[in-house]
């Protein structure tokens, strides 16, 4: 901007220009500032901001890199919730365990043993070792009136749990999709870009001769460089989104 005000301050000494149109770029150039300046004061927040999530020292001089890798490598689901269903659904089958478990008979053996006057022997008066062995079988048919309640109830809990999983999966899937769908679609407005800059930056320094040929006006010269910069804005806005989007689908997978 500052370039072609010196061009077209010379062109309006020369009287191929109005003044009118000197004062137009100077406009631009104060508008330009001001966008700098704003652009400024958003950077020292977001540096607030970020030392405040980070805990670090982050100033505007802080060299702040962008990530080297924007694909996701692996497609495999790691999200914590997968591995809660997987224990929930591996307590309910401990509780089914459990009461079969309580419902069956118990088999124990026993021993006892002493040495006393008289022993085991009621016509002696001497001191003899006694002992009593046996096999103790104990069966509690109280539990048989409950248990077929109690697994039923496992078995809705687990159904519940099935449904759960499979609208988490659901979700979690679409998603994943849409992301991937948005990741596609923004490699390749970001190859247009590159693309659009080009001929953009070509029209421009075309535009700039052509004033100073007199064959365009200061203001359609004007236009053209602030094309140029829409769409270098637009490419930086592109690859921020491509970054955040890339994100959002290691978050739906769990990969970091």
């Amino acid at each position: 901007m500052q370039t072609n005000y010196r061009k077209i301050e010379a062109l309006q000494k020369n009287g191929l220009v109005l003044q009118a149109d000197v004062d137009a770029v100077k406009v631009e150039m104060i508008g330009v500032k001001q966008r700098i300046f704003d652009l400024h004061s958003l950077q020292k927040n977001y540096c607030i901001i970020l030392a405040a999530f980070t805990g670090l020292t982050i100033q505007e001089n802080t060299n702040l890199e962008k990530p080297e890798n924007k694909d996701v490598i692996s497609q495999e689901n790691n999200r914590p919730e997968l591995k809660l269903f997987a224990a929930q659904q591996q307590y309910l089958s401990s509780q089914e365990k459990s009461l079969h478990a309580a419902n069956l008979p118990k088999i124990g053996a026993f021993i006892q043993g002493g040495y006393g006057r008289p022993g085991l022997n009621m016509f002696t008066t001497e001191f003899s070792p006694f002992y009593i062995g046996g096999i103790r079988l104990t069966w509690n048919l109280s539990n048989f009136y409950s248990i077929q309640s109690n697994l039923g109830k496992i078995n809705i809990n687990r159904k519940n749990i099935d449904v759960m999983q499979e609208t988490f999966l659901f979700n979690n899937q679409l998603s994943v999709n849409q992301h991937r769908i948005e990741i596609e679609k923004l490699k390749e407005n970001l190859k247009s870009d590159d693309e659009i800059i080009a001929l953009r930056s070509n029209i421009k320094k075309t535009a700039a001769s052509r004033l100073t040929n007199g064959t365009i006006t200061v203001a359609e010269m004007l236009r053209e460089i602030n094309a140029e910069h829409l769409a270098r804005q637009q490419k930086a806005l592109h690859e921020i989104q491509l970054y955040m989007t890339v994100y959002q689908l290691k978050n739906d997978i769990n990969q970091f």
